[in-house]
């Protein structure tokens, strides 16, 4: 039978374990979302179709990623702050983009950020 001692033990490695697993979680989360993100803004959709069916975020926040997004947050740093990958493909006129981000659960509500 485990004394105190090994208890602890088997506790904190435990903990520690399901700690580390949470951190790759949310790195690897992070990451497909701003995958996501940069393939709503190079309107690459068959990437962004893998990336959704990944488990990328249809609401994932929107970083601006084409280079005529990074000219325009140049002229106005805080453009894009609180819009959502579904406004990316709404600004690119990217319609079909925009269908395959509502059909995997993108939430039209917060398609539309602060900037037209």
């Amino acid at each position: 039978m485990p004394g105190q001692k090994e208890k602890r033990a088997i506790f904190v490695t435990i903990v520690v374990g399901a700690v580390l697993v949470c951190t790759l979680h949310a790195v690897t989360q992070d990451t497909l979302n701003y995958q996501l993100s940069e393939a709503v803004g190079c309107g690459d959709i068959k990437r962004a179709g893998i990336l959704l069916d990944e488990g990328a975020d249809p609401n994932a926040p929107y970083s601006g990623y084409s280079f005529q997004d990074k000219i325009y947050r140049i002229i106005h740093p805080y453009s894009f702050e609180g819009c959502s990958v579904l406004w990316g493909a709404r600004r690119r006129g990217d319609t079909a983009m925009q269908s395959l981000l509502l059909k995997h659960g993108s939430k039209a509500e917060l398609g539309d950020g602060k900037i037209d």
